[in-house]
């Protein structure tokens, strides 16, 4: 839990929950989540900026439960980082990279985070976990999931490298 204003400068590791209750300063390292153990990205300040992360968990999830803003590079190399209903802004410049067998979910109206460049490996999985919800065609995705109620519409066409798979809800492929 972070109650004053920290700046890191090296990599820090976290097991399970982040809280961050003031100002953190990512700029010049890494955030890492890590272990088996399931996470939260919760807290109190207002300005809620995590310059670099990494998601590194075994088979588990962090959620976030936050905004994140002021992104230079976010990835997600194992296990899966949850939005729920939040988003997540990048800095210009941004980068998103998930995994082979990583996994990104979506919630909310929410769609795909802009960022100025993605690696989506083809063994990655996005999930629109949301209610209604834009597909975003700005990147090829390895698997893409709908798993939950609502209308998923396709932006424009999308690119699948693997997998489609629809548990519940609407899928509409639009209009191009």
């Amino acid at each position: 839990t972070i109650t004053g204003t920290i700046t890191l400068n090296s990599d820090v590791n976290i097991s399970h929950n982040f809280t961050n209750n003031n100002t953190i300063d990512a700029s010049s390292a890494s955030l890492n989540f890590t272990g088996s153990s399931p996470g939260v990205i919760t807290g109190s300040a207002a300005s809620f900026a995590l310059a670099q992360f990494t998601i590194l968990k075994s088979s588990t999830t962090v959620t976030l439960s936050k905004n994140i803003t002021n992104i230079l590079e976010l990835d997600i190399e194992s296990g899966t980082l949850d939005m729920g209903a939040q988003t997540l802004t990048q800095d210009p410049g941004g980068d998103l990279t998930i995994a082979d067998n990583a996994t990104l979910k979506i919630g909310g109206t929410s769609t795909l985070p802009t960022f100025d460049t993605y690696a989506l490996d083809t063994l990655s999985t996005v999930d629109y976990a949301g209610s209604t919800q834009a597909v975003s065609s700005v990147t090829a995705y390895g698997n893409l999931t709908i798993s939950t109620t609502g209308t998923k519409t396709a932006s424009a066409i999308l690119r699948i490298f693997n997998n489609f798979t629809l548990t519940n809800g609407t899928f509409v492929s639009g209009s191009f």
